[in-house]
């Protein structure tokens, strides 16, 4: 079973994601974890019908909620998305086959589209960002902010970085540590989700300033010094994460 999470509050979009989730997978089993400010009673109304969707109720930062949704999945293998897109004909359960066939150590980066614009395979490349350029990044290493991986070994290293509060650079910390442990990250079959990200939306202030305010410093803190990461972190690192995000729920 793949266990599908996320940190979420554009609550009009969980129904439309839920649906594109269950066309992506076929008939492969799935379930869909969703964590954030509770719903409009008339959407949670219509969500209670969907037996594969459970909805928890936390004000933390985006990285915190993933984290807590993550302590939940029953999957073999997780994965998480962003609750302004959806995802495209059968490619989810493509990459779930292609991690199945991996080792536990492994993962899968799902590429996407970002307006509906298509990137070439090196943007998946850490060292293609000049922000990623560091000296604890190797030239190898992959990113996933979107990614596939397996649910126990995640669990076993830690999960996210939860002083991280957007999952941004968190992703990035997260792939950096299991490629340090000897884990492979394999491009998605192909293209698999389609999102509406626009840097000039008013609901994307908090995620700008956690950028730059928080999550890139820390970052380039862990990395700057090669060797200077632990691979791994204490699962309940969330626990340290404020459980109300103040950029957005002050």
């Amino acid at each position: 079973m793949l266990s599908i999470v996320f940190p979420g509050y554009r609550h009009e979009n969980w129904e439309r994601l839920f649906l594109s989730i269950r066309d992506s997978m076929g008939s492969t089993a799935f379930e869909v974890i969703a964590v954030g400010p509770p719903m409009p009673e008339a959407i949670a109304e219509r969500m209670s019908i969907y037996s594969e969707f459970q909805a928890i109720v936390d004000y933390g930062t985006p990285t915190r909620c993933a984290q807590i949704a993550l302590l939940e999945a029953k999957g073999e293998i997780f994965t998480w998305v962003s609750d302004d897109g959806v995802y495209m004909g059968l490619e989810l359960n493509k990459s779930y086959e292609l991690l199945k066939s991996k080792s536990t150590k492994d993962g899968v980066c799902i590429r996407y589209h970002e307006g509906g614009n298509n990137v070439n395979d090196s943007y998946w490349v850490a060292t293609t960002h000049n922000d990623l350029r560091m000296s604890g990044v190797k030239s190898s290493f992959i990113i996933t902010p979107l990614g596939m991986y397996y649910t126990e070994y995640v669990k076993s290293i830690g999960g996210w970085d939860c002083n991280f509060e957007h999952l941004n650079m968190s992703n990035h910390d997260l792939a950096f540590r299991i490629q340090n442990d000897g884990g492979k990250i394999f491009l998605s079959p192909s293209f698999t989700f389609t999102c509406e990200w626009s840097g000039g939306r008013p609901d994307h202030k908090p995620i700008h300033d956690s950028h730059f305010e928080n999550d890139a410093p820390l970052l380039e803190s862990l990395y700057s010094i090669e060797g200077n990461r632990s691979v791994n972190l204490e699962l309940d690192n969330w626990k340290n994460s404020p459980a109300t995000w103040s950029r957005r729920f002050g």
